[in-house]
C-alpha cells in the first residue's frame, strides 16, 4: 500500500508551516518544491495530494496543474491564488484544479481542504 503523499510547489508562509504540522501530526509525506523540473520529477511518484501557489510565473504554474492533472487524474488538486480573480481561478479550474482558493476564502481553510481532499481519496 502506497503511503499518502502531499506534493507543493511554490508554497510560502503560514500556510506552508501550517501544512507541515498537520503533515507531521498525520504522518503523511510532505514533499516540497520550489522548482517546476524537481515538481514533475516528483508527480511520478503520485502524490495524493497536489498543492500548487500561484504569482510567480503563472504560465509555469497553470501548465503544472495541466501536466498534474494529466500524469496523475486520481490526485487531488488545489491551487492558492493570492488575489480575489475569479478569471484566474476558472483558468485553474480548466487546467485540473480540483479545488482553487483564492480570496475571499482565507489561505488559513487550507488544512481544513486538504483533509478533506484525503478523507476522499485515502482508504
Amino acid at each position: 500500500m502506497q503511503q499518502t503523499q502531499i506534493l507543493t510547489y511554490g508554497l510560502t508562509g503560514i500556510a506552508s508551516e501550517r501544512l507541515r504540522e498537520l503533515a507531521t501530526a498525520r504522518r503523511i509525506w510532505l514533499r516540497e518544491t520550489n522548482q517546476t523540473a524537481a515538481c514533475q520529477n516528483l508527480l511520478q511518484s503520485a502524490p495524493t495530494l497536489l498543492i500548487v501557489q500561484l504569482g510567480r510565473d503563472l504560465e509555469r504554474e497553470l501548465a503544472l496543474v495541466g501536466i498534474a492533472h494529466d500524469c496523475v487524474p486520481r490526485a487531488a488538486i488545489v491551487v492558492i491564488g493570492e488575489t480575489d480573480s475569479a478569471g484566474l481561478a476558472g483558468l485553474a479550474w480548466e487546467f485540473g484544479a480540483t479545488y482553487a482558493l483564492f480570496p475571499p476564502t482565507p489561505v488559513e481553510r487550507l488544512n481544513e481542504i486538504v483533509n478533506f481532499m484525503l478523507r476522499e481519496r485515502t482508504p
